[in-house]
């Protein structure tokens, strides 16, 4: 007994000392070897951390030395593959928030999940303070002569739900883009539905292991967006294509730590003439602009990662081009530019962003005819903010929701300082960032906000109207 149970403390020793090898293996790696650890997951490595910064002793060093630790360890590549490929493999499950499995070896953005189960996300008064402020940016960019065209680049899981997990079930509300494109039609903007062209097509568009649409959807999106101004264009018709597997998509490199595979891509067959004539030249710059001498005209285009592969077409067809990923959209540079055609492309999922900072532009001035004010009460209905800005001055603030019905419409009369007063017109949209000091919440919308001349302006008073009646608060 007494050998035995010898034999069964040596094996424990063996057992404990394997363990804290194993455990302690990847440490030693990291601090003998250094790390040569390559983020995959679209974001930056975590820095070494420091005791001391600039603003004295680093109080969240031992925060910073976790974080640098997680994204360095030894063999971190090779564990979190090896967890990839069990939550995969054995669960079918996504071992990374962002990324849903889907069948087929589909993946999807789960950021687009509250659409395709239609959750409202963003309410009716905001959906149609969206769809009035982008009448009303319309309406600033078509005074510059600028054509504007407005577009929403659907959702991979709007347009193909069928390699959707089975368990994932739509319900029957009606989501923010046909909410949206039912306002954008009653306020009259110049929009294509992207999502209604894609869907009459029989080929697929978007790639598996992405959530972006190819170059030759792309394609098709361009020739809609064109088609939808009085301009004429290049369509690319005689283009052809040729199948690539050397691409890797954004959700596969989310996924995989190391062996991201290869997905499909349609590559266009033309050697395109434009040039950059921008510093940028990273379709994922914020900023990029582009020259053709071939081309005709300018064009000025807002867009997201989607737009990152429409920049070729655009850049061929025109003789000077201008790529903006930069929000709020600021009038500016229509009046900078001058461009036969302002595009603004914007993916399905972030539409309730528009509801979280007005257009950047000079606020319009408005006569108000009599009309017969209902005056309130004396409690205080509204609230006013200031922010000097190249523009002038920023004006921006709240709206006691108790006034407000689905829809409303704000006149600001301004006190230059010097005892004139101007009534303008402001956007019917809540400065989230700037009131509430975050943008990840759900949007509100009570708030209005508009850009006057004026470096002194003050707020004299405030007129709503909502339903056909004036309140002057």
């Amino acid at each position: 007994m007494k050998g035995n149970s010898n034999f069964m403390n040596t094996r424990a020793k063996v057992f404990y000392i394997l363990t804290m090898i194993i455990l302690l293996l990847p440490a030693v790696v990291m601090l003998i070897c250094g790390s040569d650890a390559v983020s995959s997951e679209n974001r930056e490595l975590a820095a070494v951390p420091v005791l001391y910064n600039e603003e004295g002793i680093n109080w969240n060093f031992f925060n910073d030395s976790d974080s640098y630790i997680s994204d360095h360890i030894g063999f971190r590549s090779q564990l979190v593959a090896a967890n990839t490929a069990i939550y995969t493999g054995i669960f079918n499950m996504s071992p990374e928030d962002d990324v849903v499995l889907g069948k087929n070896g589909w993946l999807y953005y789960s950021k687009g999940l509250d659409d395709y189960f239609n959750i409202p996300t963003v309410s009716d008064r905001a959906i149609n303070s969206i769809a009035y402020s982008l009448k009303m940016f319309q309406d600033g960019v078509e005074a510059n002569d600028s054509e504007f065209v407005l577009s929403f680049a659907p959702n991979k899981s709007s347009l193909y739900p069928e390699n959707m997990p089975a368990n994932y079930i739509e319900s029957d509300n009606r989501g923010n883009l046909e909410r949206i494109e039912e306002a954008l039609k009653a306020y009259q903007v110049n929009y294509v539905s992207l999502k209604e062209l894609f869907e009459a097509q029989e080929e697929v568009y978007y790639r598996p292991q992405d959530s972006h649409w190819n170059y030759e959807g792309a394609l098709k999106a361009y020739n809609a967006l064109m088609a939808a101004s009085s301009l004429n264009y290049d369509s690319f018709a005689d283009l052809e294509f040729a199948d690539s597997y050397e691409w890797t998509g954004d959700l596969a490199n989310m996924l995989y730590a190391t062996e991201v595979p290869f997905d499909d891509q349609h590559i266009p067959m033309r050697s395109f003439g434009y040039k950059y004539t921008s510093k940028q030249k990273n379709v994922e710059a914020n900023h990029i602009d582009t020259a053709n001498n071939d081309g005709e005209g300018c064009a000025l285009v807002y867009r997201d990662s989607f737009g990152n592969t429409l920049i070729p077409y655009f850049a061929e067809n025109f003789a000077e081009c201008h790529f903006s990923k930069i929000v709020p959209y600021k009038l500016s540079d229509v009046e900078e530019y001058n461009p036969d055609i302002t595009v603004v492309e914007l993916v399905e999922r972030n539409i309730p962003n528009l509801a979280k900072s007005a257009p950047v532009m000079m606020a319009t001035e408005v006569q108000l005819e009599e009309k017969g004010y209902m005056v309130t009460s004396a409690k205080e209905l509204y609230t006013a903010e200031y922010e000097q800005a190249s523009e002038g001055t920023h004006i921006y603030g709240t709206i006691e929701e108790e006034l407000l019905g689905d829809s409303y419409q704000v006149y600001v009369f301004v006190d230059d300082g010097e005892g004139n007063i101007t009534s303008y017109e402001a956007f019917p949209i809540y400065e989230q960032y700037l009131l509430d000091g975050e943008e990840d919440s759900l949007p509100k919308d009570n708030g209005y906000s508009l850009y006057v001349p004026q470096e002194n302006a003050s707020v004299m008073q405030i007129v709503v109207a909502v339903d056909g009646v004036y309140y002057i608060l």
